[in-house]
């Protein structure tokens, strides 16, 4: 999922375009025989504009790039790895400028000052997104411990320190998380025939 700092869904619509025939993929509003697996979903909120991505889009990361640089706005790439955890890339005129991982050895073994790249500050993050108060954020950007982390960053949160945790998180940057058959959700097929 991608959410794009203060952007509108015109010109969100129009990147996504761009980057799909790039790759002779396709982008367009949904029809009624458009696959399940082929669809993503756009809705706007007080911050900007989130997408979700359909299942089989793995280009996340490489998008929210291609986002960032051709808005000029900040994007944050998040997703929820093999149900264990989520994390976000954040890309800026194109660049990784922050990332976050709960796990940061989740992958590999990592000595104390590669581990903290994956542990950004609430201030460093909250910079990205106006009107953002970063002791909001900060529950949010703690480490896990090796045993599960009990309970929630804020007690009116939906998930805790688990994979979903991540649209807590979003709606703590004033994102909208939206699920299939929302009213306020635009649906669109996108498949990439060319993965890069």
């Amino acid at each position: 999922m991608s959410s794009i700092v203060g952007a509108n869904r015109a010109e969100v619509e129009a990147s996504i375009a761009e980057f799909a025939a790039a790759r002779r993929g396709v982008f367009e509003p949904e029809s009624p025989d458009s696959p399940e697996f082929e669809k993503a979903r756009l809705t706007e909120s007080a911050s900007g504009i989130t997408v979700i991505y359909a299942d089989n889009f793995m280009e996340w990361d490489e998008i929210a790039a291609h986002l960032s640089q051709s808005l000029k706005k900040a994007v944050f790439s998040c997703h929820i790895h093999d149900s264990d955890f989520w994390m976000f890339l954040l890309f800026v005129n194109g660049e990784e400028m922050l990332k976050f991982n709960p796990i940061p050895n989740y992958f590999e073994e990592l000595n104390s000052d590669e581990r903290a790249t994956w542990l950004p500050s609430a201030e460093q993050v909250a910079r990205y997104v106006p009107g953002v108060r970063a002791e909001r954020l900060a529950p949010y950007l703690v480490e896990w411990p090796d045993d599960e982390l009990e309970g929630k960053a804020h007690p009116e949160d939906s998930s805790g320190f688990r994979d979903w945790q991540v649209t807590d998180f979003q709606r703590e940057l004033g994102f909208r998380f939206c699920e299939p058959g929302d009213p306020d959700c635009y649906t669109y097929r996108l498949k990439m025939k060319n993965r890069r």
